[in-house]
């Protein structure tokens, strides 16, 4: 007869070891699962937020560059006028630039010297909620100092402000 008792001394592991370490080991990688899961999360909204404010700053850096080395303001191109909402520049090769919002595009049209309409229509930026030109003197076609407003939305709907104001270069 063998003796029960006699085998309580072998080695091993209870089954209440088993049970108590593989409890610590599921807590401990729940754990790193939710550090590294926050990570993730915090590495894609950062991300978004970067890309959002450089869509923002290189399209506000191409608008003021084109006016700083434009011959100036346009009043009104066929049936779009100088506003709030419409920027209208004369560059050097007599072609018009025509920076406006479309939905959520900031985007860039030309009307090439001689011709009758705008061309092109070039998404500029992304993701913009809102574009204001503000201008410095009247009529807004004798401005030589704009301000430029633009307010972009990253995936998560937080909102981006840019605003600058720019000199126009005395010619």
């Amino acid at each position: 007869m063998i003796d029960l008792l006699s085998k309580r001394n072998e080695e091993g592991f209870t089954l209440a070891e088993i049970v108590i370490a593989a409890s610590i080991i599921l807590i401990l990688l729940a754990v790193l699962y939710l550090i590294l899961h926050q990570g993730l999360h915090s590495y894609r909204n950062t991300e978004e937020k970067i890309d959002t404010q450089q869509n923002i700053r290189i399209a506000s850096d191409r608008i003021a560059r084109d006016f700083r080395h434009s011959h100036g303001l346009v009043e009104r191109s066929g049936s779009i006028s100088l506003d709030h909402e419409n920027l209208l520049l004369e560059r050097n090769d007599g072609s018009i630039a025509w920076y406006y919002l479309s939905g959520t595009n900031l985007r860039l049209a030309v009307k090439k010297a001689g011709s009758g309409q705008f061309v092109g229509h070039n998404p500029l930026a992304m993701n913009v909620a809102s574009l204001h030109f503000t201008y410095h003197g009247h009529p807004f076609s004798s401005s030589t100092l704009i301000t430029i407003s633009i307010e972009g939305k990253d995936l998560g709907g937080r909102p981006y402000r840019l605003s600058t104001s720019v000199n126009h270069r005395v010619r």
